[in-house]
This record gives structure tokens, sequence and C-alpha cells, in this order.
């Protein structure tokens, strides 16, 4: 399932999913985000970009 959220001053259309992630590690990651003041949703993008890049080759759009 996903929700395309409205696309606002030409940025990048943005969706929102959902994944099954261990509660455990998603609760130390949501910490880690909070007290380095870090985006979430970026810092997991750019793991995406990452492992695309650095294993498949792929360049992100």
């Amino acid at each position: 399932m996903y929700i395309t959220l409205k696309n606002r001053d030409n940025a990048p259309m943005k969706n929102r999913y959902n994944f099954t992630i261990e509660k455990s590690i998603f609760e130390d990651f949501r910490k880690h985000c909070k007290e380095h003041c870090i985006n979430m949703s970026a810092k997991v993008e750019q793991f995406i970009k990452k492992e695309l890049e650095g294993k498949h080759g792929i360049k992100p759009r």
C-alpha cells in the first residue's frame, strides 16, 4: 500500500510506503535519528540509493 503526497514547489513526488521491520531495530533507529536531528525518511531513502548503486549499479532517477 502507498499514498502519494502532493508535489510542492516542483519538489520530487514522494509516496508513503509500509514496511515490516523488527520493532527493536525501528525503535533504536528512531532514537538515533532523534538524537542526531536526522530525518528518518531521508535517511532510509539514502540507504536505498546506496544499496542500488553499490550492489546493482543502478543509478536512481
